[in-house]
């Protein structure tokens, strides 16, 4: 079982910003790749899923044997198409909670334990868009045990009745790797893939990189 790779990087870090001067020695090279079971395109107008209070989505992946961190949540939000009362120009987006878990089950896989820290985005978000959500902390998932085969899920749960409105690829082939919490029990979504997706590295490292490492990828994109 393995995710299509959007996109591996190969991007030098630096401990300090001076070192972006040309010619310049780099400190080292993270190596990042983009994991996702959907192929970018959410099929037609409307085409998403959503859930009241309490439930949840999550999407299922497999890292490489080199990758060691999940380090970002990639979302493709919808436009829900409702104009803001108090101002037209910021989208009517509410926050949710981001999740990652560790898998658990026997035959069928489903998220067990979350393990990363409660963090929620922000509201006013892009429509028609992929929100990409930084890991403050990012998880570790070389722990065999606790990730065994470094099988793990991210997704979010619904703080808001009906928002947001995650897209949703409808067309084969269907990977069956995304599922849904119905408040009581997770259940396999068959019918599509759920737009959401990981990026793993195979380093992370301290807050002074982790700010240097914001700033270089803000140059590659």
């Amino acid at each position: 079982m393995r995710a299509k790779v959007v996109g591996r990087r190969m991007v030098a870090v630096c401990v300090c910003v001076v070192a972006l001067a040309v010619g310049s020695p780099a400190q080292g090279a993270r190596s990042e790749e983009t994991l996702s079971w959907d192929d970018g395109d959410y099929d037609y107008i409307g085409n998403h899923i959503t859930g009241q209070v309490g439930m949840g989505l999550a999407v299922m992946f497999e890292a490489p044997q080199w990758a060691n961190w999940i380090t970002e949540i990639h979302y493709f939000i919808m436009d829900d198409f409702i104009e803001n009362p108090d101002d037209p120009s910021q989208p009517t987006t509410s926050p949710f909670s981001v999740c990652v878990w560790a898998p658990t089950g026997a035959g069928m896989v489903f998220p067990g334990e979350q393990v990363n820290e409660y963090l929620t985005t922000e509201a006013h978000y892009p429509e028609d868009a992929w929100l990409q959500f930084v890991l403050p902390e990012a998880v570790y998932v070389g722990d065999a045990v606790q990730f065994p085969d470094r099988v793990f899920f991210v997704g979010l749960e619904f703080l808001s009745r009906n928002n947001p409105g995650i897209a949703f690829d409808s067309t084969d082939p269907v990977d069956a790797q995304s599922r849904r919490f119905n408040w009581v029990e997770w259940e396999l979504v068959e019918c599509g893939d759920i737009m959401i997706r990981a990026v793993v590295s195979d380093s992370w490292g301290s807050p002074v990189e982790r700010g240097s490492w914001g700033v270089i990828k803000g140059m590659f994109r």
